[in-house]
Protein backbone atom coordinates (compact mmCIF):
# COMPACT_ATOMS: atom_id res chain seq x y z
CA UNK A 1 0.00 0.00 0.00
CA UNK A 2 1.34 3.40 -1.02
CA UNK A 3 0.68 6.64 0.85
CA UNK A 4 0.68 10.07 -0.81
CA UNK A 5 -0.56 13.56 -0.02
CA UNK A 6 -3.23 15.38 -1.98
CA UNK A 7 -0.72 17.67 -3.74
CA UNK A 8 1.46 14.69 -4.71
CA UNK A 9 -1.57 12.84 -6.13
CA UNK A 10 -2.65 15.95 -8.05
CA UNK A 11 0.82 16.55 -9.48
CA UNK A 12 1.46 12.91 -10.46
CA UNK A 13 -2.05 11.57 -11.01
CA UNK A 14 -1.15 9.51 -14.11
CA UNK A 15 1.69 7.79 -12.23
CA UNK A 16 -0.63 6.81 -9.37
CA UNK A 17 -3.30 5.56 -11.78
CA UNK A 18 -0.68 3.27 -13.33
CA UNK A 19 0.05 1.89 -9.85
CA UNK A 20 -3.66 1.32 -9.27
CA UNK A 21 -3.92 -0.42 -12.64
CA UNK A 22 -1.20 -2.83 -11.46
CA UNK A 23 -3.30 -3.60 -8.37
CA UNK A 24 -1.75 -1.21 -5.86
CA UNK A 25 -3.90 0.62 -3.32
CA UNK A 26 -3.09 4.29 -2.68
CA UNK A 27 -3.91 5.96 0.64
CA UNK A 28 -4.51 9.66 0.06
CA UNK A 29 -3.52 11.77 3.05
CA UNK A 30 -4.26 15.34 4.11
CA UNK A 31 -1.78 16.77 6.59
CA UNK A 32 -0.53 13.25 7.32
CA UNK A 33 -3.99 11.87 8.14
CA UNK A 34 -5.61 9.23 5.89
CA UNK A 35 -8.43 10.76 3.89
CA UNK A 36 -9.34 8.31 1.11
CA UNK A 37 -8.22 5.16 -0.68
CA UNK A 38 -7.70 4.89 -4.40
CA UNK A 39 -7.90 1.22 -5.36
CA UNK A 40 -8.59 -0.91 -8.42
CA UNK A 41 -12.09 -2.10 -9.18
CA UNK A 42 -10.65 -5.48 -10.13
CA UNK A 43 -10.06 -7.47 -6.97
CA UNK A 44 -6.78 -9.31 -6.35
CA UNK A 45 -8.56 -12.66 -6.53
CA UNK A 46 -9.46 -11.92 -10.16
CA UNK A 47 -5.81 -11.36 -11.11
CA UNK A 48 -3.99 -14.07 -13.02
CA UNK A 49 -0.89 -15.66 -11.54
CA UNK A 50 1.23 -13.75 -14.03
CA UNK A 51 -0.36 -10.44 -12.95
CA UNK A 52 0.27 -11.22 -9.28
CA UNK A 53 3.89 -12.13 -9.98
CA UNK A 54 4.43 -8.97 -12.06
CA UNK A 55 3.01 -6.96 -9.18
CA UNK A 56 5.44 -8.59 -6.75
CA UNK A 57 8.29 -7.86 -9.15
CA UNK A 58 7.21 -4.22 -9.50
CA UNK A 59 7.34 -3.93 -5.72
CA UNK A 60 10.88 -5.43 -5.79
CA UNK A 61 9.74 -8.43 -3.73
CA UNK A 62 10.77 -11.06 -6.31
CA UNK A 63 12.77 -11.25 -9.54
CA UNK A 64 11.10 -13.13 -12.38
CA UNK A 65 13.15 -15.22 -14.83
CA UNK A 66 14.44 -13.36 -17.89
CA UNK A 67 13.40 -16.14 -20.31
CA UNK A 68 9.87 -16.07 -21.64
CA UNK A 69 7.68 -19.14 -21.59
CA UNK A 70 5.59 -21.14 -19.18
CA UNK A 71 6.05 -20.50 -15.47
CA UNK A 72 7.00 -23.57 -13.49
CA UNK A 73 4.64 -24.72 -10.70
CA UNK A 74 6.74 -23.23 -7.87
CA UNK A 75 6.03 -19.71 -9.19
CA UNK A 76 2.33 -20.33 -8.60
CA UNK A 77 3.14 -20.93 -4.93
CA UNK A 78 4.96 -17.60 -4.78
CA UNK A 79 1.90 -15.84 -6.22
CA UNK A 80 -0.01 -16.91 -3.10
CA UNK A 81 2.37 -14.73 -1.07
CA UNK A 82 0.80 -11.64 -2.64
CA UNK A 83 -2.66 -12.44 -1.32
CA UNK A 84 -1.50 -13.78 2.04
CA UNK A 85 -3.00 -17.17 1.26
CA UNK A 86 -1.44 -20.37 2.47
CA UNK A 87 2.16 -20.54 3.66
CA UNK A 88 4.58 -17.69 4.16
CA UNK A 89 7.22 -17.03 1.51
CA UNK A 90 9.90 -18.33 3.87
CA UNK A 91 8.05 -21.63 4.31
CA UNK A 92 7.61 -21.98 0.55
CA UNK A 93 11.31 -21.37 -0.14
CA UNK A 94 12.41 -23.78 2.60
CA UNK A 95 10.03 -26.45 1.32
CA UNK A 96 11.31 -26.03 -2.24
CA UNK A 97 14.92 -26.27 -1.04
CA UNK A 98 14.16 -29.52 0.72
CA UNK A 99 12.62 -30.91 -2.49
CA UNK A 100 15.65 -29.80 -4.50
CA UNK A 101 13.78 -27.54 -6.99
Amino acid sequence: MVKAGIKEIRDRFTYYLKLVKKGEEIIIEKHGEPLAVLKPLKEKEDMSIEEKLERLQDRKMIQLPKKSGHLSPHWEKLAQYETGEGKSLTDIVLEEREKGW
